[in-house]
């Protein structure tokens, strides 16, 4: 008898270690893909036309405020403006007055 309860305590707790590793994982999808699906739900006037790694934790982003659009650097400590951008269009690189 003693055994049979050993058996059900050692398959009790590996349940318990399959429960407690499904949890972290779906916890870790859940804050990656909000990350990545953050400027799919944006509303209003301020919009983030793209955004490019630039480090761990660093990115610089092209946001976009009633049509006029600014650089913004952000870091897990601070977000900084880095300046705005006139007559740029997003990801091409060249001046849109061409």
């Amino acid at each position: 008898m003693e055994s049979s309860s050993l058996e059900l305590a050692s398959v009790a707790w590996r349940i318990l270690v399959v429960f407690v590793l499904l949890y972290a994982g779906l916890y870790g999808l859940r804050r990656w893909m909000g990350g990545l699906t953050a400027g799919a739900a944006q509303r209003g006037r301020l919009r983030v036309v793209e955004s490019l790694p630039v480090g761990p934790q660093r990115h610089l982003l092209v946001v976009e405020i009633e049509g006029r659009q600014f650089l913004i650097g952000s870091t897990p400590q601070t977000v900084t403006f880095l300046t705005e951008l006139r007559g740029a269009r997003p990801g091409t690189g060249e001046d849109a007055s061409r």
